[in-house]
Protein backbone atom coordinates (compact mmCIF):
# COMPACT_ATOMS: atom_id res chain seq x y z
CA UNK A 1 0.00 0.00 0.00
CA UNK A 2 0.94 3.13 -0.72
CA UNK A 3 0.43 5.81 2.11
CA UNK A 4 -0.12 9.38 2.68
CA UNK A 5 2.96 11.14 3.65
CA UNK A 6 3.56 14.43 5.40
CA UNK A 7 6.13 16.58 4.34
CA UNK A 8 8.22 19.28 5.71
CA UNK A 9 10.81 21.64 4.97
CA UNK A 10 13.29 22.18 1.57
CA UNK A 11 13.85 18.98 -0.50
CA UNK A 12 16.95 17.53 -0.07
CA UNK A 13 19.40 14.31 -0.76
CA UNK A 14 18.64 13.07 2.45
CA UNK A 15 15.86 13.82 4.34
CA UNK A 16 14.94 12.01 7.68
CA UNK A 17 12.24 9.30 7.58
CA UNK A 18 9.92 9.62 10.84
CA UNK A 19 7.32 6.16 11.74
CA UNK A 20 4.49 6.83 14.79
CA UNK A 21 3.26 5.60 16.96
CA UNK A 22 0.14 3.55 17.49
CA UNK A 23 -2.87 5.81 17.55
CA UNK A 24 -1.08 9.01 16.13
CA UNK A 25 0.33 10.39 12.78
CA UNK A 26 2.84 11.34 10.88
CA UNK A 27 1.76 14.58 12.19
CA UNK A 28 3.40 14.35 15.13
CA UNK A 29 6.81 15.69 13.75
CA UNK A 30 6.00 18.91 12.20
CA UNK A 31 6.97 20.74 14.92
CA UNK A 32 10.52 19.30 15.36
CA UNK A 33 10.64 19.98 11.12
CA UNK A 34 9.30 23.45 11.40
CA UNK A 35 11.17 24.87 14.60
CA UNK A 36 14.43 22.29 13.88
CA UNK A 37 14.63 23.55 10.40
CA UNK A 38 14.85 19.89 9.18
CA UNK A 39 13.49 17.52 6.03
CA UNK A 40 11.11 15.31 7.47
CA UNK A 41 8.96 12.82 5.51
CA UNK A 42 6.49 11.18 7.71
CA UNK A 43 3.96 8.56 6.04
CA UNK A 44 0.67 7.58 7.88
CA UNK A 45 1.38 4.05 8.61
CA UNK A 46 -1.31 1.89 7.76
CA UNK A 47 -4.57 2.24 9.59
CA UNK A 48 -4.08 5.86 10.56
CA UNK A 49 -5.15 9.02 9.40
CA UNK A 50 -5.38 9.58 5.45
CA UNK A 51 -3.53 6.27 4.37
CA UNK A 52 -5.98 3.15 3.81
CA UNK A 53 -7.34 1.32 6.77
CA UNK A 54 -7.09 -2.13 5.35
CA UNK A 55 -5.77 -5.30 7.26
CA UNK A 56 -3.78 -6.71 7.26
CA UNK A 57 -1.40 -4.68 10.32
CA UNK A 58 1.68 -7.05 10.99
CA UNK A 59 5.00 -5.18 11.07
CA UNK A 60 5.59 -6.85 8.05
CA UNK A 61 2.58 -5.66 6.47
CA UNK A 62 4.10 -1.71 7.75
CA UNK A 63 7.34 -2.38 6.48
CA UNK A 64 6.12 -3.59 3.06
CA UNK A 65 4.27 -0.54 3.17
CA UNK A 66 7.07 2.18 3.87
CA UNK A 67 9.23 0.75 1.65
CA UNK A 68 6.64 0.81 -1.17
CA UNK A 69 6.07 4.63 -0.72
CA UNK A 70 9.21 5.67 -0.37
CA UNK A 71 11.47 3.39 -2.96
CA UNK A 72 15.21 4.22 -3.61
CA UNK A 73 16.38 6.03 -0.95
CA UNK A 74 19.98 6.77 0.08
CA UNK A 75 21.16 5.80 3.49
CA UNK A 76 19.44 8.40 5.39
CA UNK A 77 18.45 9.01 9.68
CA UNK A 78 15.13 7.41 10.31
CA UNK A 79 13.27 7.96 13.26
CA UNK A 80 10.69 6.37 15.47
CA UNK A 81 8.20 6.68 17.89
CA UNK A 82 7.00 3.96 19.89
CA UNK A 83 5.86 1.36 17.43
CA UNK A 84 7.99 3.17 15.03
CA UNK A 85 11.04 2.67 17.10
CA UNK A 86 10.48 -1.03 16.42
CA UNK A 87 10.05 -0.60 13.05
CA UNK A 88 13.00 1.06 12.54
CA UNK A 89 14.79 -1.87 14.20
CA UNK A 90 13.23 -4.12 12.21
CA UNK A 91 13.99 -2.60 8.89
CA UNK A 92 17.41 -2.33 9.80
CA UNK A 93 17.64 -6.11 9.96
CA UNK A 94 15.31 -6.56 6.70
CA UNK A 95 17.61 -2.95 4.51
CA UNK A 96 20.29 -2.75 6.55
CA UNK A 97 22.03 -0.33 3.69
CA UNK A 98 18.86 2.30 4.17
CA UNK A 99 19.53 2.94 7.45
CA UNK A 100 22.55 5.87 8.26
CA UNK A 101 21.36 6.84 11.58
CA UNK A 102 18.61 6.36 13.80
CA UNK A 103 16.58 7.98 16.53
CA UNK A 104 14.15 6.07 18.70
CA UNK A 105 12.06 7.81 20.80
CA UNK A 106 11.14 5.84 23.79
CA UNK A 107 10.97 2.94 21.52
CA UNK A 108 8.20 -0.63 21.97
CA UNK A 109 10.48 -2.76 21.55
CA UNK A 110 8.88 -5.35 23.01
CA UNK A 111 6.12 -5.63 25.62
CA UNK A 112 4.87 -7.79 28.28
CA UNK A 113 1.80 -10.12 26.77
CA UNK A 114 -0.58 -8.89 30.17
CA UNK A 115 0.41 -5.05 29.52
CA UNK A 116 -0.20 -5.59 25.33
CA UNK A 117 -3.78 -6.99 26.30
CA UNK A 118 -4.55 -4.34 28.75
CA UNK A 119 -3.49 -1.50 26.20
CA UNK A 120 -5.51 -3.76 23.56
CA UNK A 121 -8.51 -3.72 25.75
CA UNK A 122 -8.61 -0.07 26.85
CA UNK A 123 -8.12 0.85 22.66
CA UNK A 124 -11.22 -0.91 22.09
CA UNK A 125 -12.91 2.00 24.19
CA UNK A 126 -11.42 4.43 22.32
CA UNK A 127 -13.47 6.83 19.94
CA UNK A 128 -11.30 8.59 17.60
CA UNK A 129 -11.96 9.14 13.79
CA UNK A 130 -8.02 9.18 13.18
CA UNK A 131 -7.63 5.59 13.00
CA UNK A 132 -8.82 2.32 12.52
CA UNK A 133 -8.83 0.68 16.66
CA UNK A 134 -8.83 -2.59 14.98
CA UNK A 135 -5.99 -1.67 13.44
CA UNK A 136 -4.44 -0.49 16.26
CA UNK A 137 -5.13 -3.52 19.17
CA UNK A 138 -3.86 -5.60 16.16
CA UNK A 139 -0.27 -3.41 16.23
CA UNK A 140 0.05 -3.84 20.03
CA UNK A 141 -0.53 -7.46 19.73
CA UNK A 142 2.09 -7.26 17.19
CA UNK A 143 4.46 -5.69 20.24
CA UNK A 144 4.12 -8.73 22.31
CA UNK A 145 6.04 -10.90 19.62
CA UNK A 146 9.29 -11.35 18.73
CA UNK A 147 11.28 -8.61 17.39
CA UNK A 148 14.68 -8.20 15.68
CA UNK A 149 18.11 -8.06 17.39
CA UNK A 150 19.00 -4.72 18.44
CA UNK A 151 22.31 -5.63 17.65
CA UNK A 152 20.66 -5.32 14.14
CA UNK A 153 21.04 -1.08 13.96
CA UNK A 154 25.24 -1.25 13.39
CA UNK A 155 25.11 2.58 13.24
CA UNK A 156 25.18 5.53 15.38
CA UNK A 157 22.04 5.76 17.18
CA UNK A 158 20.11 7.87 20.02
CA UNK A 159 17.98 6.49 22.12
CA UNK A 160 15.63 9.15 23.90
CA UNK A 161 14.00 7.85 27.57
CA UNK A 162 11.54 9.54 29.41
CA UNK A 163 11.48 10.17 33.49
CA UNK A 164 8.59 8.78 34.08
CA UNK A 165 7.30 5.50 33.43
CA UNK A 166 9.35 4.35 30.06
CA UNK A 167 8.08 1.78 27.45
CA UNK A 168 11.59 0.79 27.03
CA UNK A 169 12.67 -1.32 30.41
CA UNK A 170 16.52 -0.96 32.09
CA UNK A 171 17.33 -4.25 30.64
CA UNK A 172 16.58 -3.62 27.11
CA UNK A 173 18.80 -0.51 27.44
CA UNK A 174 21.22 -2.52 28.29
CA UNK A 175 21.17 -4.79 25.88
CA UNK A 176 21.16 -1.95 23.26
CA UNK A 177 24.57 -0.67 25.20
CA UNK A 178 26.20 -4.13 24.73
CA UNK A 179 25.56 -4.44 21.32
CA UNK A 180 25.99 -0.60 19.88
CA UNK A 181 28.79 0.26 22.28
CA UNK A 182 30.35 3.93 21.29
CA UNK A 183 27.73 4.40 18.69
CA UNK A 184 24.60 4.62 21.21
CA UNK A 185 23.84 7.26 22.73
CA UNK A 186 21.10 7.33 25.54
CA UNK A 187 19.34 10.90 26.49
CA UNK A 188 16.74 11.26 29.30
CA UNK A 189 14.40 13.61 29.25
CA UNK A 190 11.61 14.61 31.16
CA UNK A 191 7.53 13.74 30.97
CA UNK A 192 6.40 10.61 29.66
CA UNK A 193 6.13 8.47 26.93
CA UNK A 194 5.20 11.11 24.17
CA UNK A 195 8.88 13.00 24.69
CA UNK A 196 8.17 14.55 21.46
CA UNK A 197 4.99 16.70 23.04
CA UNK A 198 5.60 16.11 27.04
CA UNK A 199 9.72 17.55 26.36
CA UNK A 200 9.75 18.65 22.96
CA UNK A 201 12.69 21.49 23.91
CA UNK A 202 14.75 18.28 25.31
CA UNK A 203 13.97 15.89 22.93
CA UNK A 204 14.40 18.23 19.42
CA UNK A 205 17.69 19.59 21.17
CA UNK A 206 18.97 16.17 21.70
CA UNK A 207 18.17 15.09 17.93
CA UNK A 208 19.48 18.41 16.62
CA UNK A 209 23.04 17.55 18.70
CA UNK A 210 22.92 14.22 17.20
CA UNK A 211 22.16 15.20 14.11
CA UNK A 212 25.12 17.65 14.09
CA UNK A 213 27.57 14.75 15.07
CA UNK A 214 27.68 16.04 18.80
CA UNK A 215 26.01 13.64 20.74
CA UNK A 216 27.26 14.06 24.45
CA UNK A 217 27.24 11.53 26.57
CA UNK A 218 26.12 13.76 29.72
CA UNK A 219 22.16 13.85 29.53
CA UNK A 220 19.65 16.73 29.31
CA UNK A 221 19.43 18.17 33.20
CA UNK A 222 23.22 17.56 34.44
CA UNK A 223 22.60 13.62 34.28
CA UNK A 224 24.63 11.25 33.12
CA UNK A 225 24.12 8.94 30.05
CA UNK A 226 21.83 6.18 31.96
CA UNK A 227 18.60 4.66 31.41
CA UNK A 228 15.44 5.04 33.57
CA UNK A 229 13.39 2.61 35.51
CA UNK A 230 9.58 1.82 35.03
CA UNK A 231 7.13 -0.07 32.84
CA UNK A 232 5.10 0.55 29.95
CA UNK A 233 1.77 1.81 31.57
CA UNK A 234 -0.14 4.96 31.90
CA UNK A 235 -0.54 7.11 34.67
CA UNK A 236 -3.03 9.90 35.86
CA UNK A 237 -5.36 8.46 32.73
CA UNK A 238 -2.51 9.73 30.27
CA UNK A 239 -2.71 7.91 26.47
CA UNK A 240 0.56 5.02 26.11
CA UNK A 241 0.93 4.88 22.60
CA UNK A 242 2.95 2.01 21.55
Amino acid sequence: MRLHVHEWGDPGPRPLVGLHGVGTGGRIFRRLAEEGGLRILAPDLRGHGRSGWEPPWDLETHLDDVLETLPDLPPTTWLGHSFGGRLVIELAARRPELVGRAVLLDPAIRIRPDNALALAERERRRDSPDYCHSAATAMLGALAGPHAPVGALRVPTLLVVPERDPVIGPRQVERFRAAAGEALRVRRVPGGHDVHEEAFEETAAAILDFLAGDAPRVAAGGETDDDSPGSPRSRGGARWTA
